[in-house]
């Protein structure tokens, strides 16, 4: 009887150690971040807890199913997510080496000064008085369409001749 005894007690010492064991397992796996976010749901809670207390494959084919979904939505989540963040990161690298190449340089100071004058401040067109131009349509000097005052002296150094040519060109169209 003793050898009984023994033999039990070892086939019973084994399978507390294979419990033992398992219930370690058991604890390292649900340890995994991937595992607390499944469980995390109370869906995917009672599907545990069905294969823990009826261990049928039905059970367990459920819990596994659920289990495949949440991981493949969760890959997808993690693709997406680092797509968008290189995507941001490399548009963030275009857009300033595209800045550096080609400064924006219409609204900045010309000299060092912050409020002086700006390159777009001297393009800056007004809109001339359409009644006055049609007045002053037949008049015979240049200077008369013009409405910036560098562009009155840029035309005032051309000869008579050059100046009959701008006119002729953007007053009348003719050439």
């Amino acid at each position: 009887m003793k050898t009984e005894n023994s033999s039990s007690r070892t086939v019973r010492n084994s399978y507390d150690e294979v419990y033992s064991e398992l219930g370690e397992q058991i604890q390292k796996v649900l340890e995994e971040p991937i595992m607390k976010a499944f469980l995390e749901e109370p869906d995917n809670v009672k599907l545990l807890n069905n294969v823990i207390e009826f261990p049928t494959e039905l059970n367990c084919n459920e819990l596994d199913e659920a289990f495949r979904y949440y991981y493949q939505k969760a890959r997808m989540m993690k693709y997406l997510i680092t797509l968008i963040r290189i995507y941001s990161i490399d548009y963030d690298k275009k857009h300033r080496k595209l800045s550096e190449r080609f400064p924006l340089i219409v609204d900045k100071p010309l000299g060092d000064e912050e409020e002086g004058e700006t390159l777009g401040s001297l393009l800056a067109v007004e809109h001339p008085n359409f009644e006055e131009m049609y007045v002053n349509h037949n008049a015979h000097d240049l200077g008369d369409y013009v409405t910036s005052t560098m562009l009155y002296y840029a035309i005032d150094v051309l000869t008579e001749k050059q100046r009959s040519v701008i006119k002729l060109f953007y007053v009348d169209n003719l050439l």
